[in-house]
């Protein structure tokens, strides 16, 4: 038996490939209690609604979960009358232990894009918010967010993932009303527009598991534990397993928080969440300082595959950082 498994990345994801393209890591960021970099040291929190806490989260459909697993859901709820399962990632690496031979690839991010998709490209992991694009220098992440020692590595990192066989691309844009939306980049500060593009909203990950059921790995990188396996398998009479890695607030995960419309040429403080990117940055620029995204308008709505309207806001983009022999 073999079957699709498509795993997706929303939130704040941080993508980091290794110079050789055989691998990357996904480093998950929060802002939780203890604030991380947040803080100035005086109990003071100058990144206000910027560093609402992500909670680092597995989703999947409860069906999809395979029976005898060591690692049982955390959570387990219903959202459109589906139930779902909900593993917590706080502080694990999280990795595909597949019997997949297919190696990994992506295309280069750096190639692009224009503005707005044509409709051909909208899978292209350009989309992905280029930060090395959005602040020169800045596109290099700190070494230690991946160190394995965990008592080195930043506690703006509540989680992360790696992957080393199937294809990354972009799987959905962010939308409103059913067009997708164009963004311009510009510091919370104040300042001149940097930059302006389509951004993915999901990017995913595919490959071909050969056999029955796909394991997930999940160790602790801080403290001490072992690891524990989460397997997924496809239900009688399907061929495929969808799961998201979900690093955003625990009320978007569980689709509780009321929408907050899109406003061309106002930016929602949802959308300011993106400045807890530059933290992990080997150059950050200090808060207020790192562009961020507003909308700033539809983009035409000429290209097939744009959808129909959706019922929820646009999540926090992942977004794309420099090569590093440490991914």
């Amino acid at each position: 038996m073999s079957f699709s498994f498509r795993l997706g990345f929303t939130g704040l994801c941080a993508f980091v490939p290794h110079p050789g393209g055989d691998r990357a890591r996904v480093l998950l960021l929060g802002c939780g209690e203890d604030g991380g970099h947040c803080h100035d040291g005086h109990g003071a929190h100058p990144c206000g609604n910027a560093m609402e806490p992500h909670v680092p989260a597995l989703v999947f459909e409860k069906r999809f979960f395979a029976g005898g697993n060591r690692r049982q859901p955390d959570i387990t709820f219903f959202h459109d009358t589906v139930e779902w399962g909900l593993c917590l990632l706080a502080n694990l690496d999280l990795e595909i232990l597949s019997n997949s031979t297919s190696p990994f690839t992506m295309e280069s991010p750096g190639v692009g894009p224009t503005v707005c998709p044509s409709g051909t490209d909208l899978s292209r992991l350009s989309w992905v918010a280029p930060i090395e694009k959005l602040r020169p220098g800045a596109g290099h992440v700190t070494e230690s967010c991946l160190d394995s020692d965990g008592s080195k590595v930043p506690r703006d990192i509540v989680a992360r993932v790696r992957i080393d066989r199937g294809t990354l691309s972009t799987r959905e844009l962010t939308r409103t009303n059913g067009q997708i939306i164009q963004w311009q980049f510009a510091p919370l500060t104040g300042g001149d527009v940097v930059h302006r593009q389509a951004l993915a909203e999901v990017v995913e990950l595919a490959l071909d598991e050969p056999g029955d059921q796909i394991v997930l790995s999940a160790r602790p990188f801080r403290g001490v534990g072992r690891a524990k396996r989460i397997a997924l398998a496809p239900t009688a009479g399907s061929n495929e397993v969808v799961a998201m890695v979900k690093c955003i607030p625990i009320e978007d995960v569980f689709g509780l928080r009321p929408v907050e419309p899109v406003r061309f040429g106002d930016r929602r403080s949802r959308d300011q969440h993106f400045e807890h990117y530059y933290r992990i940055s080997a150059a950050d620029p200090g808060v207020g300082l790192g562009p961020v995204p507003e909308a700033a308008a539809a983009c035409p709505a000429t290209a097939p595959g744009f959808g129909p309207p959706l019922a929820t806001n646009p999540m926090c983009p992942p977004s794309w950082f420099e090569p590093s022999a440490a991914a």
